[in-house]
C-alpha cells in the first residue's frame, strides 16, 4: 500500500509539471482481452479477437461493418466454395482467400504475414486486422500497456501528430512555467479504503535550473504538507515528517530530464497516442485533444519515483484510462491535462483497486522568482 501511495503522489508530482486462453486448434490463440479502438472509439465483438503467428485477427464481417464497410452483400462478397471474400469500399477492392499467404488490393498482389482462418471452435472466418485495416487508408498501431489495437484514419492520426510536434517545437522556447494540480485518488484493498486529496504547485526556471513544489495531502481526515527544492543536481525536501530539509544528490544529466522535458509539458508522443486521441479544434482559440490512450506512453516522470512507478504498472491491470490535452491554438503552449484511470494492482498476494483523477493547468507566464531558503543556499 505504501509503495503503491508513494508511486502515485510522486508520478503526480512530477506530472504536475490477459487472460489468454490457449487451444490446441492450429496454434490459435484467444485474446479476450485485446481491445480494438477504431478512430478513438472501442469498437465491440461478439466473436472474441484471436491471434496467431503473434498477429490479430478479427472476425471478417464485423471488423468490415466497424471499418465503414457497408454491411451488404454487393460490398462484403463471400464465395463459399473457395472460402474467399471480396470487399468493396469507395475506389478500394480487396480479395482475400481463407488459407492463402496473399491477398489483392485492386488487383494488386500483397503479401500476408498471417493468411485469414477459420476458426474452428466457433465457425467464423477471421482476417488480420493490420492488413484490411491499411488496405482501407487506415493506420495502425499497437499499444502492449493496454493490449489494444488502435486503428485511425491516416490523415487525423497525421494531424494530430502535427499538433505534439508543434507542442514540443514551442516548449523550447519556454523559460519558466508554473503548474497547479488537483488529484483525487481512491484506493481500496481487502477492507481497508481511503480517499486521497492531492494539491500540487511547481515552479520551474529552465535558465536558472532552478525547480520549487508544495503539495498539500488530504488523507485519512489529516493534512499532509511538503515542500520541494531543485537546485545544484539536488534535490530538497521537507516534509510533515521533519523541520529539517533533506537533501538527495542527483546525477548531473538528470538535470536535464527535470528542465528540458517539464517545460515541454512533460508530453512525448507515440503511435498509440496519435491513434488514440481525437482532435477537437472547434474553439477558436483552442485545441482540445481527446481519448482512452493509456498516460504511461505520455508521462516522462525524469527523477523521482520512475522505478517504482515502473514496478506498479508492469502489475497493473487496467480498466478504464482516459486522457484530455488542451493546447493555445496561438502559440501551441499545452493549456491544461486531465487523466481519469482505474486499475488493479497484486502485491504479496493483496489486490489494491485504485481510481485516479487529475486535472493539472499550467501558466508559462515569468512573473515569479524562485528564491531558495539559506538553510539551502
Amino acid at each position: 500500500m505504501k509503495k503503491l501511495l508513494i508511486s502515485v503522489m510522486l508520478t503526480l508530482m512530477i506530472v504536475a509539471v490477459s487472460s489468454v486462453v490457449t487451444f490446441a486448434d492450429s496454434a490459435v490463440i484467444e485474446c479476450p482481452n485485446v481491445k480494438i479502438m477504431i478512430d478513438g472509439k472501442v469498437s465491440t465483438y461478439k466473436d472474441v479477437p484471436i491471434k496467431q503467428n503473434d498477429r490479430t485477427l478479427l472476425p471478417l464481417r464485423e471488423v468490415l461493418v466497424n471499418l465503414g464497410v457497408p454491411n451488404d452483400d454487393q460490398h462484403i462478397i463471400w464465395n463459399d466454395a473457395e472460402k474467399s471474400v471480396t470487399v468493396h469500399k469507395d475506389s478500394t477492392e480487396i480479395y482475400l482467400k481463407t488459407g492463402g499467404s496473399v491477398a489483392y488490393v485492386n488487383n494488386k498482389e500483397v503479401p500476408l504475414d498471417v493468411a485469414p482462418v477459420n476458426y474452428a471452435k466457433n465457425g467464423r472466418t477471421y482476417i488480420p486486422a493490420r492488413f484490411i485495416a491499411e488496405a482501407l487508408g487506415k493506420k495502425v498501431s499497437w499499444d502492449g500497456s493496454t493490449s489494444t489495437v488502435l486503428i485511425r484514419d491516416t490523415k487525423e492520426f497525421e494531424d494530430v501528430k502535427a499538433v505534439f510536434e508543434k507542442v514540443t517545437q514551442a516548449g523550447k522556447s519556454i523559460t519558466k512555467m508554473k503548474s497547479n494540480m488537483d488529484a483525487k485518488i481512491a484506493v481500496s484493498a481487502d477492507i481497508l479504503s481511503m480517499n486521497i486529496n492531492v494539491n500540487s504547485v511547481i515552479e520551474l526556471d529552465k535558465s536558472k535550473k532552478l525547480m520549487h513544489a508544495t503539495s498539500k495531502t488530504n488523507m485519512l481526515g489529516q493534512d499532509f504538507d511538503s515542500e520541494y527544492y531543485y537546485a545544484n543536481n539536488a534535490m530538497y525536501m521537507k516534509s510533515f515528517l521533519s523541520e529539517d530539509w533533506e537533501k538527495e544528490s542527483l546525477p548531473e544529466d538528470l538535470s536535464v530530464s527535470i528542465f528540458e522535458n517539464n517545460i515541454n509539458a512533460s508530453f512525448k508522443g507515440s503511435e498509440a497516442v496519435y491513434a488514440g486521441l481525437v482532435m477537437d479544434s472547434s474553439k477558436a482559440d483552442k485545441i482540445v485533444l481527446k481519448g482512452n490512450v493509456f498516460v504511461q506512453d505520455l508521462l516522462n516522470t525524469g527523477a523521482i519515483g520512475n522505478e517504482d512507478l515502473n514496478d506498479l504498472l508492469e502489475n497493473a491491470d487496467f480498466g478504464k484510462y482516459y486522457l484530455e490535452i488542451t493546447v493555445n491554438k496561438a502559440n501551441y503552449q499545452i493549456e491544461s491535462i486531465s487523466i481519469d484511470i482505474t486499475m488493479t494492482v497484486e502485491e504479496k498476494g493483496v489486490k489494491q483497486a485504485t481510481t485516479l483523477q487529475a486535472t493539472n493547468k499550467f501558466d508559462y507566464s515569468t512573473n515569479f522568482e524562485i528564491t531558495l531558503p539559506k538553510e539551502i543556499q
